[in-house]
């Protein structure tokens, strides 16, 4: 897939109670979740997106008047929300490289990756997830879940201001990222500056604008009207993945990843399981997300596909949602099938299979979900598909076994 088609649809929302058909801008059709009362600390519970394409993108940054209009709102005592920060924070000189960040110490290396000379490279994510062991398995789970950030993210002086986020609570993010895109053999990713900044506007107009409903029935496409607007939030907003509903950045990654009630697309994984993602983009206010996924200088292409769950032992906490399938010189087809069989006693899993649209990330997805039965730690599963083409052009099956882990 060409960088042009990999952006031919935005990033997804994780978001609140509505249905939302195909639209002109080029929308994909998602349902929303409802949850009146406002409660979403179980990351379980992930609600889901609609996705737009990349040419709103320009639209929102780019459009003639959209400053004029801004400058309109700041005459007549409305906050725009653009700030520029002038806090006393670390200065390095020179400014630090690709993969790095500015600390107090100097520059550091982003997590996932490591110092080399002058640089800092990728580690050691991208290995096959047929190696894996089991036990390195559950330790790289539990390890990428937890939080060293005590802080989520600071409030700014007024009420548009987009505040920041602790360089802990940015790392928390990617380390929660990195984690998800080691267990199928990507690389990692890192942030960005600019990218953050975005990010971070974004997630204050969405914080402020609320879940998707009629004061704010376009997340992706934010009017110039809804509170705290800003071109660079909207901007941040065509390009992101957007939560609400958790209580810091890395937890919405889980929700990325789980993509409950995203059948149509599966958009939010496929984005931060694209194999080039990065830089990244990592905004957090008061409870919403915004992921920035459109940087395409990351970790590259480490096999011929990716699976999620992957080969190998995975977490029983992945287990039983949605699987997907994606291909970059193994490409499943439309005439390719998927049956999971228990090892050793043959059993069959009940599959319901999931049309998904293209365009989200890079490769060739399909999905499915596991309607029976239910999918315990100790269990081994042979996943085999038919017709899937290989780089030569030839289709032929294809098989990979997971081994359910119980990870506490």
């Amino acid at each position: 897939m060409t960088a042009v088609n990999r952006m031919q649809h935005a990033a997804t929302i994780t978001a609140w109670a509505l249905s939302i058909s195909a639209l002109a801008s080029g929308c994909a059709p998602g349902t929303i979740y409802d949850d009146p009362e406002g409660r979403a600390t179980d990351v379980t519970r992930a609600r889901d997106a609609v996705t737009m394409d990349r040419a709103a993108i320009d639209v929102v940054s780019l459009v003639d008047g959209s400053m004029v209009a801004m400058d309109a709102r700041a005459d007549s005592g409305v906050d725009t929300g653009v700030r520029v920060d002038t806090g006393v924070g670390p200065r390095c000189e020179p400014a630090c490289g690709a993969n790095a960040y500015c600390a107090a110490t100097g520059c550091q290396c982003a997590p996932g990756f490591e110092r080399m000379g002058s640089e800092c490279v990728a580690g050691s994510n991208a290995t096959d997830p047929a190696t894996h062991t089991e036990a390195e398995v559950c330790r790289r789970w539990r390890e990428g879940h937890v939080e060293n950030a005590a802080v989520k993210y600071t409030p700014g002086p007024s009420m548009c201001d987009p505040g920041s986020m602790p360089r802990d609570a940015v790392d928390d993010a990617l380390v929660r990222i990195n984690m998800f895109r080691w267990m199928v053999g990507l690389g990692p990713v890192s942030d960005q500056d600019g990218a953050n900044a975005t990010a971070q506007s974004c997630a204050v107009l969405e914080s402020r604008a609320g879940w998707p409903g009629p004061g704010n029935p376009d997340p992706h496409h934010p009017a110039m009207s809804v509170a705290c607007y800003s071109a660079q939030g909207a901007a941040g907003a065509g390009s992101s993945n957007i939560s609400w509903g958790t209580g810091s950045a890395a937890e919405a990654i889980d929700n990325f990843m789980i993509d409950n009630g995203n059948e149509s697309t599966l958009g939010h994984r496929r984005w931060i399981m694209n194999p080039p993602l990065g830089p990244v983009g990592v905004g957090f206010y008061s409870d919403a997300m915004c992921l920035g996924v459109f940087g395409m200088s990351g970790g590259g292409m480490a096999l011929d596909f990716h699976a999620y769950p992957p080969p190998g032992p995975i977490p029983d906490a992945i287990a039983n949602g949605y699987w997907s399938f994606t291909g970059h010189r193994a490409s499943p087809t439309s005439m390719t099938t998927v049956t999971m069989t228990r090892v050793p006693d043959g059993a069959t899993a009940t599959l319901r299979r999931l049309n998904l649209a293209g365009g989200y990330g890079g490769g060739t997805t399909i999905g499915w979900r596991v309607e029976s039965p239910r999918l315990s730690a100790g269990e081994t599963w042979r996943v085999s598909l038919s017709n899937v083409r290989n780089a030569m052009g030839v289709e032929a099956p294809l098989e990979y076994t997971v081994r359910v882990a119980s990870c506490p």
